[in-house]
């Protein structure tokens, strides 16, 4: 694959990797897994049992997605607190926004331990909640907004490098603009939530269920992002 330009994507990917000093094999291989991961999840669709045993409620798929949220949370905060030392105040808030805002999603992907405690839904929630949990993303109305987020954050996840490639990746201590190597995390929920929001709107079990892998890949793109800020972040200290 090449674009205009000219460069072929192995070539974009090693420059990537030279910049953040990482290996090439392992920005390849960052690049590729998401589509891997999206095939293979496609293909145990074709075994009802094996799909239903991956993305059932508290399935492996939907806690490493709780596991990635709390990820983001945990190290947003950190980042937070080293660009406030650092003196960048406003990028400190937007950090310290996206981990509260994750950490609002990881009680929700819990149901804020409603079924560790075993209370019961409260009585304005048990006949807009599609699942009878204590939730409010499952809420009719609310579910569509939340898809809608993932839509727009896969979007920027996945295009975003196209601008950010014209200038040097190191220049700043936060990630700001994915890079090729980790669009690929945003990709499928873009091309998932795009066509789930387009043309169907009554999915079926299968369609329904598949978006546990979407948000898992969004959650480890979000991880990624600050992954490589924190290590920009330190880089800067050391010099």
């Amino acid at each position: 694959m090449r674009f205009a330009d000219g460069s072929s994507v192995r070539r974009l990917l090693r420059e990537e990797a030279s910049s953040e000093r990482l290996s090439p094999r392992l920005v390849e291989l960052a690049f590729v897994l998401p589509f891997a991961a999206t095939l293979g999840l496609g293909l145990a669709a074709l075994h009802p049992p094996l799909f239903h045993a991956l993305v059932v409620e508290d399935g492996p798929v939907e806690w490493a997605g709780t596991a990635a949220y709390a990820g983001v949370s945990f190290l947003a905060a950190l980042l937070a607190v080293g660009l406030a030392r650092a003196g960048r105040h406003a990028h400190a808030a937007g950090a310290l926004l996206l981990s509260l805002g994750c950490l609002f999603i990881v009680g929700e992907e819990l149901s804020w331990g409603q079924r560790v405690a075993g209370w019961e839904t409260p009585a304005g929630l048990r006949g807009a909640n599609v699942q009878d949990e204590t939730t409010v993303h499952n809420v009719s109305g609310v579910d569509e907004a939340f898809r809608v987020a993932l839509l727009v954050v896969g979007m920027y996840g996945s295009c975003a490098w196209l601008v950010g490639r014209r200038r040097a990746w190191r220049t700043e201590m936060l990630v700001v603009v994915p890079p090729l190597f980790l669009a690929s995390l945003f990709v499928v929920p873009l091309a998932y939530y795009g066509v789930r929001l387009a043309l169907l709107r009554s999915p079926s079990y299968a369609v329904a269920k598949f978006s546990e892998l979407p948000e898992l890949l969004v959650a480890s793109g979000l991880l990624a992002v600050l992954v490589l800020s924190w290590r920009r972040l330190r880089a800067g200290r050391s010099t």
